[in-house]
């Protein structure tokens, strides 16, 4: 029987990805490693139990759970444990400096702190609780110990719907923001991913980005919806490595950054169509790639469906672009998805119209609730249900959105103002002129 959320939440993240699912899918497989697969329902007994733990632990509703734990099966079961007691997640990237991670900390005041024996960075929770998960049966042993802090008393603000997670961006302009994002948003973003790509319970997802990124965290929130499988990546990020774990785990999609679809580009092309003829399913965002580019990875990959996405943490994939379908518009970031608006503004807020350039606002059911710990913020950032991103670009007529680049990165050169983005578009397909790829 799943776990008792009521009182937690009129809508769970753990009770809709998982729990709804069973018996069903107890014998389907959920998260792997190349070694480890654990099932649905093995992850649900993992869930179970570090849910006991944190209750133990004296986490109640409202509390934030550090999540110090690398890409593993135990972080997945977690992040979902932490959700059917109603507490809030915050995971922290292993790789983060100790100042972002004291940051996090900072701003989140967490109860507890969950590790295992491959964390590597401490956190200044009132306690810590080390998990050991077995992932053939979902058994998970845990053992606290005491932290170096007292936790605040702070709750998210009253009225407002329960958080699931806490995600912290990526601090371009300054100290990481803590995004808010409710069961409700999570949980709709995972369907309507699920259904735009297309994903079924034969779906394998292969992941490399932390979990604690908003690019991750999506699509494993959304091969979840779907009934699919989650493959976490190992080892060093190379072309090598990751044509081999594709193959290996028999991945059929995952995302990624331009750089490596870059790489992926510089590779042997026979090799790289032999180590990805698996995936059906690859999708692109967090910078810009050019047009040739995405032209070159269509026809190195003829069997597979390529997707552009233009969003934030706050508003996770506002736009996509189904690059096989629209051919002509690989110059843009595609059009927003059901239920997702976009509008461009002025610096006064007036509303531009097609082929006008201005600040990009987005709203949609994913939208972050809140920064947390910052009203200000978010009263200047939310305002009447829109987001205003800081990112500047142009809708055409059909719909589909240009992205030039953030406010603060306009170059004003001679009395010119222009994006690095537009100088990358412009330069990129010149002869002679190459990317440095380190």
């Amino acid at each position: 029987m799943p776990l008792d959320t009521k009182g937690k939440s009129s809508t769970n993240l753990y009770r809709e990805l998982l729990a709804a699912k069973l018996p069903g899918t107890a014998n389907r497989p959920a998260v792997r490693t190349a070694e480890d697969r654990l099932s649905y329902g093995a992850l649900d007994r993992a869930v179970r139990e570090i849910r006991a733990h944190l209750v133990t632990s004296g986490v109640v509703a409202g509390d934030r759970v550090s999540l110090r734990i690398p890409n593993s099966p135990a972080l997945i079961a977690a992040a979902l444990a932490v959700a059917a007691e109603g507490a809030i997640a915050v995971p922290v990237d292993p790789q983060s400096s100790a100042v972002r991670a004291s940051w996090i900390d900072e701003a989140t005041t967490p109860r507890l702190s969950l590790t295992t024996d491959r964390s590597e960075s401490e956190s200044t929770a009132a306690s810590a609780l080390r998990l050991a998960l077995d992932p053939g049966s979902g058994a998970v042993t845990g053992t606290l110990e005491q932290g170096r802090a007292v936790v605040s008393g702070r709750r998210q603000t009253a009225g407002l719907a329960p958080p699931a997670v806490i995600l912290f961006s990526s601090g371009s302009t300054g100290r990481p923001k803590g995004v808010v994002l409710t069961h409700e948003a999570v949980i709709w973003s995972a369907r309507s991913l699920s259904n735009l790509f297309g994903f079924t319970a034969a779906h394998r997802e292969l992941i490399f980005a932390p979990l604690a990124h908003s690019g991750a965290w999506q699509r494993a929130t959304a091969t979840l919806a779907a009934g699919g499988e989650i493959c976490l990546f190992e080892g060093p990020l190379t072309v090598a490595h990751l044509l081999e774990a594709t193959h290996q785990l028999a991945a059929t999609g995952f995302y990624t950054p331009p750089h490596l679809a870059r790489y992926l580009l510089n590779a042997d092309a026979s090799r790289a169509r032999a180590g990805l003829a698996t995936i059906r399913n690859l999708e692109i965002g967090s910078a810009a790639i050019t047009a040739d580019e995405l032209a070159s990875l269509l026809a190195l990959l003829p069997g597979t469906d390529i997707y552009v996405h233009y969003g934030l943490t706050e508003c996770s994939r506002a736009t996509v672009l189904d690059a096989r379908t629209h051919t002509h518009k690989l110059s843009s970031v595609g059009r927003p998805r059901p239920g997702v608006d976009i509008a461009i503004a002025d610096e006064t807020g007036r509303r531009l119209g097609p082929g006008q350039v201005g600040q990009i606002l987005v709203r949609g059911p994913q939208m972050a609730q809140a920064y947390w710990g910052e009203p200000e913020l978010t009263a200047r950032t939310l305002v009447d249900g829109w987001l205003a991103t800081g990112d500047y670009g142009a809708v055409d007529g059909e719909g589909f959105l240009t992205y030039h680049g953030r406010r603060d990165d306009l170059i004003n050169c001679s009395g010119y103002t222009f994006f690095p983005t537009e100088v990358e578009t412009e330069l990129g397909p010149l002869p002679g002129v190459a990317e440095y790829l380190g």
